[in-house]
């Protein structure tokens, strides 16, 4: 069973499928792995699931838009969370 991300943790830049970048993205709540609630600069609010925030961080990251990797990001995270679980 896949655990939840933690209110507030900082995400960073996201690019999902839509190839639009989105900054400062934070994690809103997170009680179910499906429907992760996130806030993104200027107070942008939306709704995605772990597989998704997976490919959108690999994604800035292919696209040199992060300095992280999505191992480094994991790497960076001293518990486990439900990103954790998708690799």
């Amino acid at each position: 069973m896949m655990g939840n991300l933690p209110v507030g943790m900082q995400l960073g830049i996201l690019v999902f499928s839509d190839h639009k970048r989105t900054t400062g993205v934070e994690v809103v709540e997170s009680s179910n792995p499906e429907h992760v609630q996130l806030r993104g600069k200027f107070s942008i609010q939306f709704t995605s699931d772990a597989v998704s925030i997976k490919g959108a961080i690999e994604r800035a990251g292919s696209k040199g838009m992060r300095k992280d990797s999505f191992q480094d990001f994991l790497a960076s995270w001293p518990t486990t969370s439900l990103l954790s679980h998708l690799l």
